[in-house]
């Protein structure tokens, strides 16, 4: 009875279950709610930050700046690659496509989409294809300050889509989440042939 007793009064089972620390998007059942505060007792760890808490980054559409007047589609479809490409990165919070490509030619301001939208960092990039190469300006921004975290141009034959799609997703995440992993994915490789053309950058 003594040893009983000492259970019960660590385990006090009709005590008020903790509030649990989820995803304000996320609904559990009954079942996984008494699951999850079965673990958070149990457990010596810290629940991970709700999505919300997070900082949040939005790619900006890329713009493009090639010679020719119909490459535009360059500029999207990058953008686009690039928003699918950090989508694998687990933890990372990310605005979708869908909003990112309303501020498609508009002045924007980094600080006033900071605030508008709760993001902390933009991604924002020109593109240039021309005589078989790809030209970016990328730049990080901090939206909190408004300033670059870095900014790079990138020259590469445009064989190398892939690689620098690659690149640029390393070193963002690299840059606001060092911690976060990728979702298991090979090194991308020169596009072939098939791939460019694919892709309308043949």
């Amino acid at each position: 009875m003594i040893i009983g007793a000492g259970i019960l009064a660590v385990w006090r089972p009709w005590a008020t279950p903790p509030e649990l620390l989820v995803s304000t998007n996320t609904d559990l059942t009954p079942a996984q709610q008494a699951a999850a505060a079965a673990g958070q007792i149990l457990s010596p760890r810290l629940p991970r930050a709700p999505a919300s808490d997070r900082a949040l980054l939005m790619v900006l559409p890329f713009r493009d700046s090639s010679p020719q007047a119909d490459q535009g589609y360059v500029a999207e479809g990058l953008t686009d690659d690039l928003i699918t490409a950090l989508g694998r990165t687990t933890g990372l919070g990310l605005i979708g496509r869908h909003t990112s490509f309303t501020f498609q030619g508009r002045a924007v301001h980094a600080q006033a989409i900071g605030q508008e939208l709760n993001v902390r960092y933009l991604l924002e990039a020109s593109v240039e294809r021309d005589a078989g190469q790809l030209k970016l300006h990328v730049q990080l921004i901090d939206t909190s300050q408004g300033n670059a975290i870095w900014s790079d141009r990138i020259e590469r034959p445009v064989s190398d889509v892939l690689i620098v799609l690659d690149d640029l997703t390393d070193r963002v995440v690299t840059s606001i989440a060092p911690k976060l992993r990728r979702r298991e994915a090979p090194r991308a490789s020169p596009a072939s042939a098939e791939t460019l053309a694919a892709l309308d950058l043949d």
